[in-house]
């Protein structure tokens, strides 16, 4: 995750959304990496649950917001 932290943060970067949660959705932008679109995100771009927004299986584009090293949580934001 260090290596992604020094090259990808602010990037837009593919991934596939590995688990939709009420809090938002699981994406994993690599081999090692799992990233949070938050809800409130997702909800930016439709009313619709974030069921119906994406679901486990689809491939977007995500921008990366943040990353917590100490927490290994990575923060990612839905591109259209």
């Amino acid at each position: 995750m260090p290596e992604f932290a020094r090259t990808q943060l602010g990037r837009v970067v593919a991934g596939r959304v590995e688990k939709v949660v009420k809090i938002g959705a699981f994406v994993r932008v690599n081999r090692h990496c799992v990233g949070l679109v938050p809800w409130p995100d997702l909800a930016g771009h439709t009313t619709d649950p974030p069921g119906n927004t994406v679901q486990a299986g689809d491939e977007v584009a995500v921008e990366v917001v943040a990353i917590n090293l100490v927490k290994r949580q990575i923060l990612l934001s839905l591109r259209p």
